[in-house]
């Protein structure tokens, strides 16, 4: 039926009446029953995914372009050495949907992967960032630390790594899952890390609708601007953390928030 719907151009009620005009009083057409739908359950990681981390496997795939592109990732964005790192990297060779980029997992407490994210390893390939399809968790909700009374939120995985207690949602808004892994994590005040987007109205928006429902926002200091994340920073000043103590001190919500974020949006636009 949806086939038929979707050739003719009609709804189902007039698929229906035409039928019974062209068959004139025959056997009128019935919509068939769904089988009922069967859960697949997906693999922990892409097909037959190689372990960046496991010098041995490395060394076997080493004339690979891509195993070697990733490697060099991983080097570069000093994912390995990050204070807050996952600690485990794979690329696929084989995966449809996951070939040839680099592969981030997502572990929980029982260090079992249940998510992953997936990046481009050239700037060819699109789109940058593809996610496990079904449920989206939490990254890095394992690494948290109860000795620090602040949780950080950021958008993706690898600028969450430079931080101590950071996670990410990996994606523009938490799904309903991870809103509520985030509701559960009571004695934690929750801070929201955005990107320094300097021309994305879309980040503007999200940020300023996160400050009307008072949530508190990290505000990028002056000497900062230069930098589009946390990743970045880092990279620049051959560093592998970004002290909780100083994304907390730069931290605001409620009108406070609201006018610093404008007054940053200000100097962007005249400097």
């Amino acid at each position: 039926m949806d086939w038929v719907k979707e050739v003719s151009g009609l709804t189902f009620p007039e698929i229906v009446k035409r039928n019974k005009e062209k068959i004139q009083g025959g056997t009128t057409f019935i919509k068939p029953i769904s089988a009922p739908t069967q859960s697949v359950e997906l693999p922990d990681l892409p097909e037959n995914s190689i372990d960046l981390t496991d010098p041995n496997q490395v060394k076997f795939f080493f004339d690979d372009d891509y195993v070697m592109l990733a490697e060099k990732c991983i080097e570069q964005r000093r994912l390995l050495t990050a204070v807050n790192s996952c600690n485990k990297f794979y690329i696929s060779l084989e995966d449809k949907v996951h070939k040839n980029r680099l592969v981030i997992p997502f572990f929980d407490h029982n260090n079992k992967v249940v998510c992953y994210q997936t990046r481009s390893l050239t700037d060819k390939e699109h789109p940058r960032y593809l996610t496990k399809f079904g449920e989206k968790e939490l990254f890095n909700i394992a690494n948290i630390d109860s000795d620090i009374p602040y949780i950080f939120i950021f958008e993706g995985p690898i600028d969450s790594m430079f931080v101590r207690n950071g996670v990410a949602i990996a994606s523009l808004s938490p799904t309903e899952k991870q809103l509520t892994t985030l509701n559960n994590l009571i004695g934690y005040e929750k801070i929201y890390v955005f990107d320094n987007d300097k021309d994305n109205t879309q980040t503007a928006k999200r940020i300023e609708k996160h400050i009307k429902q008072n949530k508190k926002i990290f505000v990028w200091p002056p000497e900062f601007r230069k930098f589009k994340d946390f990743n970045e920073i880092c990279c620049k000043l051959n560093i592998n953390e970004i002290p909780w103590q100083f994304v907390v001190k730069h931290s605001a919500e409620g009108a406070e928030a609201l006018i610093k974020q404008k007054l940053l949006s200000h100097c962007r636009t005249t400097s």
